[in-house]
C-alpha cells in the first residue's frame, strides 16, 4: 500500500496533459482496487480514490458504471481485462466521463 501511495504522488505531481491524467486515474482506480486491501467495498473505495484525483486535476467526479442496464457488467469486463494486462476497455470507460469544471 506504500508503494501504491508513492506511485500515485508521483504520477499526479508529474502529469501534465489529459493524457496523463487518463492514465493516473486509471492507474489511481485499478492498482487500488488489484491491492484489494479490504474484505469489503474496495470497488467503491477504489472509485473515491479515482475521484479525488480527478478533482485534484479539475474534472468532475466520475461514476463508471450505473445500477440499470448492463454499464456494471462492462465495468467489471474492463476490470477483468485490465487483470489480463488490457487496460483499454477501462480508460476508455474513464475518458467517456472525465469532464473538466
Amino acid at each position: 500500500m506504500y508503494q501504491f501511495i508513492d506511485n500515485l504522488n508521483f504520477k499526479i505531481h508529474s502529469s501534465t496533459t489529459s493524457q496523463e491524467h487518463l492514465e493516473t486515474l486509471t492507474f489511481a482506480h485499478y492498482e487500488f482496487v488489484r491491492i484489494h486491501p479490504f474484505n469489503n467495498g474496495n470497488g467503491r473505495t477504489g472509485r473515491i480514490v479515482m475521484n479525488l484525483v480527478a478533482l485534484k486535476f479539475g474534472y468532475t467526479p466520475l461514476e463508471l458504471y450505473h445500477r440499470e442496464g448492463d454499464s456494471r457488467k462492462i465495468y467489471i469486463d474492463a476490470m477483468k481485462s485490465a487483470d489480463k494486462g488490457n487496460f483499454e476497455p477501462l480508460t476508455t470507460l474513464i475518458r467517456k466521463e472525465m469532464t473538466a469544471f
